[in-house]
């Protein structure tokens, strides 16, 4: 892929990294960025007297407070599908294990990889006998008294056209059933063809700080869920790959790339072929009009993003028995001691698993 740093230029800091492999080489050319963010309901925080957004974690359980005692149904953290586990898991990880993740990025991807996850566990870095790693589900657990219930009846990820559970969120936020969500870039134009247009706002997930935990590291974690995987993803196979891709065959396919990802032209690209509010990854480039969607995408490039359980990193086993769990936990099912030791034990049967199926001794990490 091409190496031409005037070309690279173009792209926003947060979005190099995740085109390059470890060993520096363009594997992939990104076209656009899908972020989450959270999305309220405008009435919802008049009624409860809200008059700005939360900048920190600290300030959004305030928030859910306020709602509550406003009769309001704060949130709905919906533990259907993997969207909102899976976010809050990267999310708050990343963010209190920054200052440990070193210790285990062996691949030093911008992702962690199921190599990096498993040292990390083998070291118990990752370990609910970690401070730092234990604090990440403890500040979950904060949110048990403010979701609504029900919650393994929806996903974040579900259409609003889903008939049969998991279901959309946000039927939940347009009807005024729930003050605010945890939705992704495609919500914008979902709510707005449920006829919620102007009705509602949205702000990038809280930072965690230290009025919430003395462990915080006050990690900015925009743009760490999500990140330049929307439309536009590119990649152009090798000779070795292809016999039938020749030095000019390549050299027309990275001639129109360089002419694609210029700011006129992608933004227009993006615009027209988009499923949802998608924002160009070039610099410069137009993008739709929509009041607080620049907010959720990283203006710096973003730390070292740490996925553990719930995206499928280790095995799609640990993924479901981690979902169950919680469930389980977030639903009340599961004090956090129970939740905790179950956690663990889970942690440490998956990376050996792992590491068994993939022949890597950890010890030599």
């Amino acid at each position: 892929m091409p190496g031409n740093t005037s070309w690279l230029s173009l792209f926003s800091a947060s979005t190099i990294p995740y085109m390059t492999s470890p060993n520096g080489d363009i594997d992939i050319i990104l076209g656009s960025n899908v972020e989450t963010g959270m999305f309220y309901s405008k009435a919802a925080f008049a009624k409860a007297g809200i008059t700005g957004t939360p900048a920190t974690w600290a300030d959004f359980m305030t928030d859910l407070g306020k709602l509550k005692t406003a009769g309001v149904t704060p949130i709905m953290f919906a533990d259907g599908g993997l969207c909102n586990p899976s976010w809050f898991e990267r999310l708050a990880t990343s963010s209190l294990l920054a200052g440990q993740v070193s210790q285990f990025d062996v691949n030093h991807a911008q992702v962690t990889t199921g190599l990096d996850v498993a040292v990390g566990i083998n070291k118990g870095i990752i370990s609910m006998n970690n401070p730092h790693y234990a604090e990440v589900w403890k500040l979950l657990g904060q949110l048990v008294s403010y979701s609504g219930s029900g919650q393994a009846s929806y996903d974040a990820c579900s259409p609003p056209t889903q008939t049969t559970p998991p279901l959309t969120t946000e039927t939940l936020l347009t009807q005024g059933k729930v003050g605010m969500l945890w939705g992704g870039t495609w919500y914008f134009p979902q709510l707005n063809s449920l006829g919620f247009t102007g009705k509602y706002g949205v702000f990038a997930e809280p930072a965690i700080t230290t009025t919430s935990t003395p462990l915080a590291l006050g990690t900015s974690t925009v743009g760490m869920i999500g990140g330049p995987n929307g439309n536009g993803q590119w990649g152009v196979t090798s000779q070795q790959a292809d016999s039938s891709m020749t030095p000019a065959k390549t050299a027309t396919v990275m001639n129109f790339l360089a002419w694609l990802f210029t700011p006129q032209h992608l933004g227009y690209w993006i615009t027209i072929n988009q499923s949802g509010a998608d924002i160009p990854t070039v610099t410069g480039a137009p993008t739709v009009n929509i009041p607080g969607l620049n907010s959720l995408v990283p203006a710096a490039k973003v730390g070292t993003v740490v996925d553990v359980v719930l995206d499928d990193v280790l095995s799609t086993a640990a993924t479901n028995s981690g979902l169950r769990l919680v469930q389980e936990y977030i639903d009340g099912q599961l004090s956090y001691s129970s939740f905790a030791s179950q956690w663990q034990s889970l942690l440490t049967s998956s990376a050996q698993q792992w590491a068994n199926t993939n022949h890597v001794d950890l010890s030599k990490y």
